[in-house]
């Protein structure tokens, strides 16, 4: 004990620490001195300072590593990236100018000047990935690399590369992988852990229930409400449904599906189609036989629609639903549009259904709103209620919902809500803009000020921004994997 506690001084004085800028936390300090000699993955609930272990064990390595050895930190958006350069600079004793960010958007020739000239220096994967694909530099007198949100270290991600030539130019230096949400299985841990060298008995991992962490966090309840579809929304999903089965039942007359039953749209999920279409555009590009090929390619492609509707319908309602018809008859009529586009396009069954929408939208608009949108503008007045000062996240899947959700809460002027869309970079069309790093950071900063107090985000808020702590967070959709629901309850 008393030797631990020997050691926990001399960190915390570490003469690449700024003095008395970070808080002590046990937990952190016992995490950071066992992954300072070996190659470790840190496996924290978000909240609970994974950049400080971070910043201690780049302390700890360059102590035992030659004088102007380098720190690599890596994290998959510039936003999160430039959130790191200002902890480490923050809380590292270096001068300002030893600090660089380096992304895409840096010159490649620049960056071979500004990777020599520095010490710390923080990168997007794909940029690292890329120089040292080009041998513009190499990794030798690198002593350490952190892989923030470690998790995406799988198949062609470039974390995996960057960790193989890290072992190849430098097998003394250190790495660290940092995430709250390794995956579920056994299997997805160790794939993840061999991709970034770590053994398996190097992993450190805490929960919500370890005591050592308890006293930071809050506590969180979790509710699982549940909604019925609307008789217009039920009438319109069986419609859909119906066409699905057609479409199955013809790939299963051709064999390219081996189930038989007169209900495939209970058996086959969309996932079986994906898989199907890349089989079939094999047998395409092959030389063997190629009879009822094409046809079903089409066909199949069809398939994919429609269970993209129902999953519309379903999850996000009819409004956004008669959105995705409107642009579909629209692209349909392009020189460049799909066969399946515009087969779905022409039937008189999806026509009526958009007919019957239209109708909707103009006279009854309300009834295209999926009840579960009502139920969250009652969930979000009563927390305002209770707590006028609450801040609460609304994650959803899909960017269409996130603005038509920003747009409608916004809608009652005599509402407390007052919330804005929070989405990634890309720009997906003249009414869906994306937003700059400069803008995400700018309405990141009006939220904790207050100017916002909802934050409606697609999976962009998910991975590690520094989101100010939330009083409730609302799943919108079902949420698909088990990364996304560690990330996303970790926001409260």
């Amino acid at each position: 004990m008393i030797e631990s506690d020997r050691e926990d001084r001399e960190m915390i004085n570490n003469a690449y620490l700024k003095e008395k800028s970070i808080e002590r936390r046990e937990y952190q300090l016992k995490i950071a001195r066992a992954c300072a000699s070996k190659n470790s993955l840190v496996v924290l609930p978000t909240g609970l300072g994974k950049t400080i272990i971070g910043v201690y064990v780049a302390a700890l390595t360059l102590e035992k590593f030659p004088k102007k050895s380098k720190i690599i930190v890596l994290a998959p958006t510039r936003p999160l990236i430039n959130q790191h350069y200002d902890s480490f600079r923050n809380l590292m004793s270096f001068h300002e100018e030893e600090f660089v960010v380096l992304t895409g958007k840096t010159p490649a020739d620049k960056r071979i000047e500004l990777f020599d000239n520095h010490q710390i220096i923080f990168y997007t994967p794909q940029t690292l990935r890329n120089d040292l694909v080009n041998l513009k530099y190499s990794l030798e007198h690198t002593c350490l690399i952190v892989f923030d949100e470690a998790h995406h270290a799988s198949g062609d991600y470039p974390y995996t590369l960057i960790a193989d030539k890290f072992v190849e130019q430098n097998p003394d230096g250190i790495i660290l992988g940092l995430t709250a949400s390794p995956g579920a299985s056994k299997e997805k841990i160790t794939i993840l852990c061999e991709n970034l060298h770590i053994p398996l008995d190097n992993i450190h991992t805490r929960t919500r229930k370890d005591t050592d962490v308890k006293t930071y966090l809050k506590p969180m309840d979790v509710y699982k409400i549940g909604v019925n579809l609307t008789e217009l929304m039920a009438d319109a999903y069986y419609a859909v449904q119906m066409l699905l089965e057609e479409r199955l039942q013809y790939l299963s007359q051709l064999n390219f599906i081996s189930s038989k039953s007169d209900k495939l749209h209970t058996k086959i999920i969309r996932k079986d189609l994906l898989k199907l279409n890349g089989e079939l555009t094999k047998l395409v590009n092959g030389d063997g036989d190629k009879t009822g090929v094409y046809s079903a390619l089409s066909v199949n492609a069809q398939g994919l629609i429609l269970f993209h509707m129902l999953e519309l319908i379903e999850q996000q309602g009819l409004d956004v639903l008669l959105i995705y018809l409107t642009k579909m008859k629209t692209n349909a009529r392009k020189k460049n549009s799909s066969k399946a586009l515009k087969i779905l396009a022409r039937d008189h069954r999806l026509n009526q259904i958009f007919i019957e929408l239209k109708k909707n939208e103009e006279f009854s608009p309300e009834k295209l709103i999926h009840p579960k949108y009502y139920l969250l503008e009652s969930l979000l007045t009563q927390e305002f209620k209770n707590n006028p000062k609450s801040r609460v996240l609304v994650f959803v899947k899909l960017r269409d919902s996130v603005k038509n959700i920003a747009m409608k809460l916004n809608s009652n002027e005599h509402s407390v809500i007052k919330s804005t869309r929070f989405v990634g970079q890309s720009t997906k069309s003249q009414d869906d803009k994306g937003l700059s790093q400069k803008q995400q950071l700018e309405i990141l900063e009006q939220f904790k000020q207050g100017h916002y107090n909802v934050l409606v985000s697609t999976n962009v808020g998910e991975e590690g921004l520094d989101i100010a702590e939330c009083d409730l967070v609302v799943f919108y959709d079902v949420v698909a994997s088990e990364i996304r629901f560690i990330q996303r309850k970790g926001r409260t």
